[in-house]
């Protein structure tokens, strides 16, 4: 009798190694949920910052606009002058002088964190004091570099002699930016951001007005100091945007805290 064949009624496997042409491709496994839009968003191209944004484009307007304000120097001190006593220098009076004085007296009291203070309030004057600081110096570094002689000492708003010695340093300096303007800005804009109050402009606005009436600067230092202390609040309440910065009143006293 013949040998059974050991492979006899066995069913053949297909070979699993090489793939059936006639099988359709496999299709990729899906992406996780979300993952298609946060590679878009990393692809997609970032929107520069409109050009006034840039600190170019801030330097470009204040000192176009200073400029441009000095071509009406003239004029507007011979106006001052013949208006000197009119009824709105009167009503006006000596808070035009110390708006700044009031604001930093102000943001001092208010800058304190504290369980029982409020939030919102320390943050924009613990910043108002930090840009007032800082357009001081800034002011008082342009004075001296530029060293502009005040109206009430010459009618022509062209005499500039850097380093002089003329005038004080740090108290009645030249005339070149008004740093009565500079910090009146320097101490409301960080308000009037928190609190989206832009009407506490008008604050400032009534300082530089003041000091052209008074014959104390020219129209241009107005204008070139509510530059300077704008951006430099400016600057500063954006870097420093959520309270990051300021006093502290704790169980031992007074302390300074950061976050950089």
């Amino acid at each position: 009798m013949a040998a059974a064949d050991p492979l006899a009624g066995r069913i053949s496997s297909p070979d699993i190694s090489a793939p059936d042409p006639a099988a359709p491709a496999a299709m990729p496994a899906p992406a996780p949920a979300g993952a298609a839009s946060i590679d878009s968003a990393a692809a997609a191209p970032q929107t520069p910052p409109r050009w006034w944004h840039t600190t170019a484009g801030k330097a470009a307007i204040a000192i176009g606009a200073t400029g441009l304000s000095m071509l009406a120097d003239r004029e507007l001190d011979q106006w001052a002058k013949r208006n000197h006593e009119k009824d709105l220098n009167r009503i006006l009076g000596d808070t035009k002088d110390i708006l700044p004085i009031y604001a930093i007296g102000f943001a001092a009291a208010t800058s304190f964190q504290s369980p029982w203070a409020n939030e919102k309030l320390a943050h924009a004057s613990t910043v108002a004091l930090a840009a007032g600081a800082l357009t001081y110096v800034e002011t008082i570094a342009i004075k001296q570099i530029t060293g502009r002689w005040r109206p009430g000492d010459t009618d022509d708003p062209t005499k500039f002699e850097p380093f002089s010695g003329k005038y004080d340093v740090f108290l009645n300096g030249p005339s070149f930016p008004s740093g009565h303007t500079s910090l009146s800005w320097a101490v409301v804009t960080p308000y009037a951001k928190a609190y989206d109050a832009p009407w506490l402009y008008a604050l400032p606005v009534i300082s530089g007005v003041g000091r052209v009436l008074d014959d104390a600067h020219w129209f241009s230092d107005v204008v070139a100091g509510g530059f300077l202390g704008y951006y430099t609040a400016d600057f500063l309440y954006h870097r420093f945007p959520k309270g990051d910065v300021g006093m502290l009143f704790t169980g031992n006293g007074l302390g300074v805290f950061g976050k950089f």
